[in-house]
């Protein structure tokens, strides 16, 4: 007499490790960014003029930032996009924050006027995509990276009001002016000398006379190019969805469109991103 007997088993040995790679927390490794002194940088507005020059400060990673009263303070980071949801960093998970916006900037209780500023990045480390989105979507898109800050025009101040008397007179020549050159044969206008020697003089050399902004810009019209933007269109009519739907990339239109259909789920079959030159006019 024979008997078989048989088991499954499962045995696992060896060291146990775990592989999965650790989440990340962004929000103060992004704070920490912008305690860095190369971020910062300050600008001049393009229809101001410095009518003063400004000693040069040694550039070095620890030298001041030297503001104009006219200019601009520039705040960019590198860490990651504002203003998008980020999902994870490179291939580490988010676990404190999805999105991080900079809404005003502040200075002695009085508002400043801020303007964001754009950078190019790679949607694919911030967002989980599919593959076949991987390879729609652009490698590279400009999305917000820090701020521009400004005053305002309703925080510039005058100096202390100042009450003086003024004395003038007033003189009144009622009579015929006497033209210095008889206009003939060998004489000309006063005013066509002055106007000859207008022409060579230190005002019209001067980089903010009229005369050299018509050599800078000789034609009157212009080519404008601007790079190719998106907007949150009906499916209906392709015809904006607000007048505050049109957006320079693709992600900040679809981060738009998703903050309505948060809002409002009924539009999620009504919305869709189109490029601008498929925008009908309202």
């Amino acid at each position: 007499m024979f008997f078989e007997i048989s088991a499954d088993f499962d045995v696992t040995w060896g060291e146990e490790k775990n592989t999965a790679i650790p989440e990340v927390a962004i929000y103060q490794k992004f704070l920490d960014d912008l305690q860095k002194r190369e971020y910062w940088s300050t600008i001049l507005s393009n229809n101001k003029n410095l009518l003063v020059s400004l000693r040069k400060m040694e550039e070095s990673a620890t030298a001041p930032l030297v503001l104009h009263p006219a200019g601009s303070l520039v705040v960019q980071q590198k860490i990651l996009p504002l203003q998008v949801k980020i999902d994870k960093v490179g291939s580490q998970k988010v676990n404190d924050v999805q999105k991080i916006t900079i809404k005003k900037a502040t200075s002695d209780d009085n508002e400043l006027k801020i303007t964001e500023v754009n950078d190019n990045f790679a949607r694919a480390q911030y967002q989980n995509l599919t593959d076949s989105e991987k390879l729609s979507k652009p490698s590279f898109e400009k999305m917000p990276n820090g701020v521009q800050i400004s005053l305002s025009n309703t925080i510039i101040k005058n100096g202390k009001f100042v009450r003086k008397n003024v004395a003038y007179e007033i003189t009144i020549i009622d009579k015929e002016p006497i033209k210095p050159f008889r206009k003939g044969r060998f004489f000309m206008e006063i005013g066509t000398l002055f106007n000859h020697f207008l022409k060579g003089n230190s005002v019209s050399k001067s980089t903010l006379s009229k005369s050299h902004l018509n050599k800078m810009q000789p034609f009157a019209e212009k080519i404008s190019i601007k790079e190719e933007g998106y907007t949150v269109a009906l499916k209906s009519n392709n015809k904006a969805h607000t007048a505050h739907a049109t957006f320079e990339s693709e992600i900040m239109a679809q981060t738009y469109m998703e903050e309505q259909i948060a809002r409002q789920p009924g539009l999620k079959k009504e919305l869709q991103i189109i490029p601008n030159y498929e925008l009908q006019s309202s």
